[in-house]
């Protein structure tokens, strides 16, 4: 709890932060890595799903590229994806 003027709020446990690292362009085509602030993995990872969009288009500056589309499967993303949790 922490006191402010005499009020005592409750306060909120710090949120960790989990570095998922998904695919790897090393080996494949493509891959990604992001870092979601959470206070577990299984919250990182509904966070994760939640504010992927299933196809995002990235914006080239290149005359010859009509389109290229990123496309996810939320749903093929799991805990173990997340490579490490960072302080």
């Amino acid at each position: 709890m922490a006191t402010n003027s005499g009020i005592t709020t409750p306060t909120r446990p710090a949120l960790k932060k989990f570095h998922f690292s998904c695919g790897d362009s090393n080996e494949g085509p493509i891959g990604f890595c992001c870092t979601i602030r959470a206070k577990t993995k299984a919250g990182a990872l509904k966070k994760l799903r939640g504010m992927l969009p299933e196809e995002y288009e990235v914006h080239l500056d290149a005359g010859s590229v009509d389109y290229f589309n990123v496309y996810f499967n939320s749903d093929n993303i799991t805990i173990d994806d997340i490579a490490e949790e960072l302080d």
